[in-house]
């Protein structure tokens, strides 16, 4: 994460850039959602990450069976007609 002097310096940087051009890439509300999306990651994505690691696996067997499958065997009473 960055640092609050990083991010401070990052907002200035941005903030300048778009003060000087006058064109709108991005709507304000858009750019807002997007923002939120980006802090809402941000802060909950290590957390999802961290409790799948913590997680216990799931359980394999030991031996598992195989069981073939043969297909069914046609009989005179199920042919379509």
């Amino acid at each position: 994460m960055l640092a609050e002097e990083e991010s401070k310096e990052m907002a200035d940087a941005v903030t300048r850039v778009t003060q000087l051009y006058d064109i709108q890439i991005i709507p304000e509300r858009q750019m807002a959602w997007i923002n939120l999306g980006l802090v809402g990651l941000s802060i909950y994505g290590p957390r999802v990450m961290a409790s799948r690691k913590t997680k216990s696996p799931k359980p394999t067997l030991q031996n598992p069976q195989v069981i073939t499958m043969h297909p069914p065997i046609a009989t005179g009473d199920s042919v379509a007609r």
